[in-house]
């Protein structure tokens, strides 16, 4: 083996051998093709990069108030407080009758919407009386009296976007008799109106304490059924009042 290397190696050495090699070559080439140890040639391809995408997130919608058919501010509320009465004395001696008193004010009341509520309501003050202006009062003796009024209002609220403090004004009328003290007897029966306006102050949905003024305008006089007025007067009253409310 190593005297035919020996003898390949100076074969090599000899003048002519390299082209002879290479015409070699180039002969098995065209026979057999190209050679297998040429390198190959790949073709570059662009790496596609994978992007990486975090779980969504919920979408968060804002939810925008419905309009509903019956408005939020709508309740049912129960109302008890404490008024009085100014008398304004007039020509007429019956209007001296009564004197200044005070009393109880309940109610019971519905709120149907930002701008309206009504109200259905008992009032009962208390007054002193002046003996012998009229032949009835003389002949009954009596120095103290009750009026009691049956009403029905109207509250109509000035700035309905308010929710704690809420001014309004209020209107309405009723019913009233003046009973003496001890008796049931109506010495005086007739009706009225009143007008005015208040603030209330909503604590929370269910609590809210109420402030009021009223001018009243009563119509009372002692007729019957059977028998026409004999004394009759136009009473006109100033009435300040605070009350507690309790809405459902």
């Amino acid at each position: 083996m190593r005297t035919l290397l020996t003898a390949l190696s100076f074969l090599m050495l000899l003048p002519g051998a390299p082209d002879l090699a290479l015409a070699g070559t180039a002969a098995r080439e065209a026979a057999l093709g190209p050679s297998q140890d040429q390198p190959t040639r790949y073709v570059r391809y662009k790496r596609i990069r994978r992007v990486r995408r975090s779980p969504a997130r919920p979408v968060t919608r804002v939810r925008h108030p419905r309009r509903e058919s019956v408005d939020p501010r709508f309740s049912v509320y129960l109302g008890v407080g404490g008024l009085a009465d100014f008398n304004v004395r007039t020509e007429n001696d019956l209007t001296r009758i009564m004197r200044t008193g005070g009393g109880l004010d309940v109610f019971l009341g519905a709120r149907f919407s930002r701008y309206l509520a009504l109200e259905v309501g008992y009032v009962g003050t208390f007054h002193t009386t002046e003996d012998a202006i009229t032949t009835a009062v003389a002949q009954g003796g009596y120095d103290r009296g009750i009026l009691h009024g049956v009403t029905v209002d109207a509250k109509i609220f000035l700035v309905p976007r308010l929710r704690r403090f809420e001014p309004f004004v209020q209107v309405g009328g009723g019913g009233y008799a003046f009973v003496r003290d001890g008796t049931t007897d109506a010495e005086l029966g007739g009706g009225g109106f009143h007008a005015g306006g208040g603030l209330d102050i909503r604590f929370n949905p269910a609590i809210a304490v109420g402030f009021r003024a009223l001018y009243k305008g009563l119509y009372l006089d002692n007729s019957t059924p059977w028998f026409p007025a004999t004394d009759a007067a136009f009473f006109s009253q100033i009435t300040l009042g605070a009350n507690l409310q309790l809405h459902f």
